[in-house]
């Protein structure tokens, strides 16, 4: 038996980190290409954050939608899901409460439930004239932060939908 927990004590230690890891990096994609695969597309401020039981770390936060730039038009509050540390998410601690986002929401793993899309720039902060973030690739495909006034990022997804 101690052999038994030494060599599974020894498996344990010498597993690869990357065994677990992600095979994509959240903000991979820009934002325009989240957001035309997304069910949605909101500018909301953050309200709260909750914890999701048994792990205790912040799993949902609540999200007071201002405006549909993409999506049901009737909107006024999602609960939305970030990453619970495999998922290839931000974490919704990364949009502290009070905050105001424009965020490109997916479902979540074929339910009802709405996400932070994956693999990609999912949300561009918003100071109350323009979006900041990396909303698409410069000309070398690379991820290239840039701030622009919202009518232009509205104008952006409409060229950019589906």
């Amino acid at each position: 038996m101690k052999l038994f927990v030494a060599g599974l004590l020894v498996a344990l230690l010498l597993r690869s980190p990357d065994a677990i890891a992600c095979v994509c990096a959240p903000g991979q994609r820009p934002f325009l290409q989240a957001a035309a695969s997304s069910r949605c597309v909101v500018l909301a401020s953050v309200v709260r954050h909750r914890r999701r039981w048994p792990w205790g770390m912040y799993r949902y936060m609540d999200l007071k939608i201002e405006e549909v730039l993409r999506g049901p038009a009737d909107l006024k509050s999602l609960v939305v899901t970030g990453d619970n540390g495999a998922e290839c998410r931000h974490y919704v601690t990364q949009f502290p409460v009070g905050t105001r986002w424009v965020f490109a929401v997916s479902q979540y793993s074929g339910t009802a439930d709405l996400a932070i899309s994956r693999c990609s720039e999912s949300a561009l902060f918003y100071d109350g004239a323009a979006v900041t973030g990396a909303i698409n690739t410069d000309s070398q495909r690379h991820l290239s932060p840039e701030t622009i006034p919202l009518a232009e990022l509205r104008l952006r997804l409409q060229v950019a939908a589906p």
